[in-house]
């Protein structure tokens, strides 16, 4: 059965990794279901390597893991029903704060409650989403009002290729937001702005904290990409191995010419169970297909598939539900082992949490 290995000791290793480069405090992004993880998994995995809380997309994220143990949980997206606002009071759920209207839900729910709603308060530097703008926070005070202030956050623009440049200008307003907070005689608490992407390039900035999600996975890109590991991948078994010979055309495509005789293992895997989605979009004329092909054959100990612990060559396209593979020199042809990105993967796929160092 095809299965999502997730190894406990890659992300071991990831956090040790980062704690070498800063002090800050981490606060581990385990939104949609723990990255593709699984909640449970994720958590497991990280709270013995000294995660310090952990951050949810979801309400029904953060009941899950309050559920699961006592640990702090940062909401980082708008929860406006009051009955699951009381609810995540009662159970301490930290909240994003970034409006008005949000402000203003949130004290009635802890007047319910009889509890004073724990916030980070959301500034707005240029990623246009929630947030109070970073320029126009005069009305922060008033909204702050009943609420307890725990923490002060942005969030940086990083998909794009001079995002090095568009964090710095978003850090500079997040440094006067928070002079102008403190010159309004309000505490900003834990500060934090770099998720992983940019704490990969500038490190924590100074900040009190770091949100890193695809960097525990070992994901990120990067100046430190070649210090992490992957810590998950699809193994699937091999459906059939059959010998082609040299000359033959495999593929989905049909342009993978083999240059020599060949064990072709075809594995039934592909986009929809979350395999290669990263390269659907290549460009399909004949020239890059050619090319890929090519990359793939000559340089084997590139390829995101393994068998035996050897890398081993993808032949042709992908398909939706099937790969094909070049089992000629793997020293064992039972099943392949494909790196993803587990957030893509099909929900109805299991996960499997393994220990030790299984690779």
């Amino acid at each position: 059965m095809t299965t999502l290995r997730i190894r406990a000791s890659a992300i071991e290793h990831n956090l040790c990794a980062i704690r070498q480069r800063t002090s800050a405090r981490i606060i581990a992004v385990v939104k949609e279901d723990g990255y593709g993880l699984g909640l449970g998994n994720a958590r497991a995995a990280c709270l013995p390597c000294g995660v310090d809380f952990f951050a949810v997309g979801t309400a029904q994220e953060a009941l899950r893991l309050k559920e699961m143990g006592g640990e702090e949980v940062l909401l980082l997206t708008p929860e406006l029903c009051p009955e699951a606002l009381e609810v995540l009071i009662r159970r301490r759920v930290l909240f994003m704060v970034g409006s008005a209207r949000q402000a203003e839900a949130l004290r009635c729910a802890g007047g319910r409650a009889g509890m004073a709603p724990r916030v980070h308060l959301k500034v707005d530097t240029g990623l246009g989403r929630y947030g109070y703008r970073w320029d126009a926070l005069a009305d922060v005070p008033r909204d702050l009002a009943g609420l307890r202030l725990e923490g002060t956050y942005t969030h940086f623009a990083t998909q794009t290729r001079d995002y090095v440049r568009v964090c710095r200008r978003q850090a500079a307003r997040f440094a006067r937001a928070l002079d102008e907070l403190r010159g309004m005689g309000i505490d900003p608490g834990l500060t934090h702005a770099c998720a992983s992407r940019a704490f990969c390039a500038l490190g924590d900035l100074g900040y009190g904290a770091v949100r890193l999600g695809s960097a525990l996975l070992g994901r990120c890109t990067g100046p430190l990409r070649a210090a992490f590991q992957n810590a998950a991948y699809l193994e699937a078994p091999v459906y059939q191995v059959r010998l082609h010979r040299r000359g033959d055309v495999v593929g989905y495509d049909a342009r993978c010419r083999l240059a020599r005789d060949t064990l072709v293992g075809l594995v039934r895997v592909g986009h929809a169970d979350g395999a290669f989605l990263s390269g659907a979009a290549e460009p399909q004329g004949v020239v890059h297909a050619l090319a890929r092909c090519a990359r793939r054959t000559l340089f084997p100990a590139q390829s995101p598939i393994s068998a035996g612990g050897r890398p081993v060559p993808l032949l042709g396209s992908v398909g939706m539900n099937h790969l094909l593979v070049d089992l000629t020199d793997a020293p064992e042809r039972e099943a392949v082992r494909i790196d993803v990105s587990p957030l893509l993967v099909r929900r109805e796929i299991p996960r499997r949490l393994i220990a030790g160092d299984a690779v």
